[in-house]
């Protein structure tokens, strides 16, 4: 499948270059993603991508699933005892589906329970809204990742 990826930078009052990159489906979508950008005053380009391989990932989706939850003890402690109970994926991605949305829960007056604490929601959150599109991680390539020895 081809994609585009539209490539959002901004270099900051410090000096550091800030980089988002967010992959959409359309040509309609990148072109209006590019404009809200460049209206907001960053420079935005357009390349088109085959969604294959990244950074030895099946996609960057799976890349950015595994990283959050390989760099928070907590979140991989869970994620591994989730993985090691699943044959073929499916738990792993309901879980994720689950912390998404009850962070993501405004209509709600309970706080983020999973953890007990809401520094764990802001992580989840981030996790979530890099990660992007939750349909495309290959969550049997993560479950394996998660469960090796």
């Amino acid at each position: 499948m081809t994609a585009n990826t539209v490539a959002i930078t901004e270099t900051n009052k410090a000096g550091f270059r800030v980089v988002a990159e967010v992959t959409v489906l359309t040509d309609g979508e990148a072109e209006q993603l590019k404009d809200w950008a460049e209206a907001d005053g960053y420079k935005a380009d357009i390349r088109e991508t085959s969604g294959g391989e990244y950074n030895g990932w099946s996609n960057r989706e799976t890349w950015a699933a595994n990283l959050h939850l390989s760099n928070d003890e907590t979140l991989y402690t869970e994620a591994r005892e989730v993985a090691g109970q699943d044959e073929h994926g499916d738990a792993l991605q309901e879980w994720i589906d689950k912390l998404a949305d009850e962070v993501f829960d405004t209509s709600s007056s309970k706080p983020f329970t999973d953890f007990g604490n809401a520094q764990m929601s802001d992580e989840v959150k981030m996790m979530i809204r890099e990660i992007g599109s939750l349909w495309r991680v290959n969550w049997r390539e993560l479950r394996a990742s998660l469960t090796e020895e």
